[in-house]
């Protein structure tokens, strides 16, 4: 999960890059400044909320394969135990 989070990192900064690259859309009279200002605060808010989910993306991967190797050893520690208890019941 990691590694998609780097991918999803990589997909917000080309997406940031193409909208940066259409400039100020919206013109220079009132209305499009007001339309500019609007559109500027949306358009952080929306980013930030962005590098948050991607960022929790990362660390639930770290959480994942914590949980993932706890379980492995309690499954390896349970076929361990079993094995002792059929080896003690002659089998």
């Amino acid at each position: 999960m990691s590694e998609s989070s780097e991918q999803l990192r990589d997909e917000l900064s080309r997406f940031q890059s193409t909208l940066e690259g259409f400039g100020n859309p919206f013109g220079e009279d009132e209305i499009g400044s007001l339309m500019q200002s609007v559109y500027d605060v949306i358009r952080e808010a929306a980013m930030e909320s962005f590098e948050d989910n991607i960022t929790r993306v990362g660390e639930t991967g770290g959480e994942v394969v914590a949980m993932a190797e706890d379980y492995a050893e309690v499954d390896r520690a349970n076929s361990d135990m079993f094995g002792e208890l059929m080896g003690g019941m002659g089998r």
